[in-house]
């Protein structure tokens, strides 16, 4: 999705593990990260890349939109919070105002389309 939308994908991770270095590695403009993986989860990898990057980007998405979930990832330092399945639109928003601001305010927002058939 985000190629669809002009971006471009410079890395991916199949858990929290694996992001943490894969950011040190490529340090991307954006981070989409998933609140449940393997090894660690998306929010204390937040915390942990956050850590030895403050001005590291995170956009936390999730199938499981429960508010505690939302907060805490927003807690852990993730700028929005997006829940599958995600509207393009609402991804190409978040992804927006994220390069504009720098790091801005906290938010969520949650999108409810449904997946595409695969």
């Amino acid at each position: 999705m985000v190629e669809t939308l002009g971006g471009e994908v410079t890395a991916e991770a199949t858990d929290g593990l694996m992001a943490i270095h894969e950011y040190g590695r490529v340090q991307p403009d954006i981070v989409l990260m998933d609140i449940i993986m393997p090894k660690m989860g998306g929010i204390e990898a937040t915390r942990r890349i956050l850590r030895q990057y403050p001005k590291a980007r995170i956009l936390m998405i999730s199938s499981v939109g429960y508010q505690e979930n939302i907060s805490a990832a927003l807690q852990s330092g993730a700028q929005h919070f997006l829940q599958k399945p995600i509207k393009p639109e609402a991804l190409c928003e978040a992804i927006q105002l994220m390069l504009a601001a720098g790091r801005p305010p906290v938010s969520a927002a949650t999108a409810t389309t449904p997946a595409p058939a695969k």
